[in-house]
């Protein structure tokens, strides 16, 4: 299989940043300072109560930097890289947000992502000459 990576704008975990390297990751996919980053998360952390799981979300889900190539397998059935593909969203978008689904539905979304596995095509493997 061809694919075809461009670093450029990866939703992705730095192997330099601080616990999880997700903040660092983001900062340098996106040309913002990571202390920038923290600091909405903090806001976020106090006033909302959602830093936290968002935080730890995404450091189960985004790949580190150097894990790029094998980040784009299949994993759970490949759904999410079946919509990340008819899409145009950045896999570790739709895996996050896959995750955030099944945690706030409580199951009811883990119903929808086995009914997708059967109902979306499935991708043609591009050959590389």
């Amino acid at each position: 299989m061809y694919i075809e990576i461009n670093n450029n704008k990866k939703w992705k975990r730095s192997i330099n940043g601080w616990f999880g390297g997700v903040f660092e990751g983001l900062g340098e996919s996106f040309n913002i300072e990571p202390n920038i980053l923290r600091g909405l998360w903090l806001l976020s952390a106090f006033f909302f109560g959602t830093g936290f799981l968002i935080y730890l979300v995404m450091a189960l889900t985004l790949p580190k930097e150097d894990q790029l190539m094998s980040y784009h397998e299949d994993k759970v059935f490949g759904v999410c890289k079946r919509i990340a593909e008819l899409t145009g969203l950045e896999l570790g978008v739709v895996r996050l947000l896959a995750v955030v689904s099944f945690i706030a539905s409580a199951g009811t979304a883990s119903l929808l992502y086995i009914i997708l596995h059967f109902a979306l095509p499935k991708p043609m493997q591009k050959i590389r000459i």
